[in-house]
């Protein structure tokens, strides 16, 4: 996922893009400290194959 920021947008349907891509990104794809440095997509999945 690149930074918001250095994406060159010139409408607003371009930034309200931006901004839901990042934000998908941040909730789900980045490492968390907190969920031993996963994921929580990936996370989710380790805890369905250890239960």
């Amino acid at each position: 996922m690149g930074d918001v920021l250095s994406q060159k947008i010139d409408t607003y349907e371009e930034l309200k893009y931006a901004i839901e891509n990042y934000i998908d990104y941040y909730n789900n794809h980045r490492y968390q400290k907190r969920l031993n440095c996963m994921p929580p997509l990936e996370y989710r999945g380790y805890l369905g194959s250890v239960a």
